[in-house]
């Protein structure tokens, strides 16, 4: 699927989401429009004429400007694929960024820039995050619990690839049916230990719990309950798994 997005409910996003350079600030930065103009962007922003200037215009003195998206704006275009956001609002700010720091504290940060020909990390800001509210694009929305799991496995595989040992934990499109099980447990024990929490004692909460339908509470704990009778069931189906696919290799041998 195509990345789309859309920032006409950034406020001043004609502004904000573009950078412009005149000729003399590109002269000081050691460069021509010409230059720019042929640059070869593998990620990022490239730079273009400035529409709704004629070339009379030009001739009469009117100064001639190039734009780019800003660097800012296009990384957190992209960022909302690999953070699991298609949105930047007010409900949705704090956790994307959250989210944007997280990735920044296990693989680096997102942007950099080029500060006297070399590549420099550039944090984006909360503040920077805040200013782009309205910014919408087509990746879906995801929750907190499967985004962090996945992150951690990829970070885990790239990890263990990058030091060349062999990781005893399988990916999960790879991983036994007794993992899942297993890790679907862990969750939900969380789930029974987060309930007898103090804060679920108060008047309010209790009131909200109510609304939600115990049936749904209820059908957590019987599949909780299924699981634990499935999971050595699981365990033993995997392990015949294993012997069946050693035997057809022994098969594959002989043959």
């Amino acid at each position: 699927m195509a990345l789309s997005y859309d920032l006409s409910k950034i406020e001043n996003f004609e502004t904000l989401c573009h950078d412009t350079m005149t000729e003399a600030e590109a002269e000081e930065a050691g460069t021509t429009f010409e230059k720019l103009l042929k640059e070869t962007i593998f990620f990022g922003p490239g730079w273009s004429e400035l529409e709704g200037i004629s070339e009379l215009e030009v001739l009469a003195g009117k100064e001639r400007k190039l734009v780019r998206m800003s660097m800012v704006t296009h990384s957190l275009i992209f960022a909302t694929m690999a953070l699991g956001l298609g949105e930047i609002v007010e409900a949705t700010e704090v956790e994307f960024y959250a989210r944007l720091a997280t990735l920044r504290k296990l693989r680096g940060c997102w942007l950099s820039v080029v500060e006297d020909g070399e590549s420099v990390p550039r944090p984006i800001t909360f503040a920077e995050v805040q200013v782009h509210r309205g910014l919408t694009t087509n990746s879906p929305n995801i929750g907190w619990a499967e985004w962090s799991r996945k992150v951690l496995e990829d970070t885990r595989r790239s990890v263990m690839e990058d030091d060349k040992v062999e990781d005893i934990r399988l990916p999960p499109w790879l991983a036994p049916v007794s993992v899942h099980v297993e890790d679907a447990l862990s969750v939900i024990e969380r789930l029974g230990k987060g309930l007898q929490s103090p804060e679920y004692e108060s008047e309010e909460v209790q009131t909200r719990a109510e609304k939600l339908s115990s049936r749904h509470l209820g059908q957590v704990y019987r599949w909780a309950h299924a699981l634990e009778e499935m999971h050595q069931k699981w365990f033993e189906l995997d392990e015949r798994n294993e012997e069946w696919i050693d035997a057809m290799d022994v098969l594959v041998e002989e043959e």
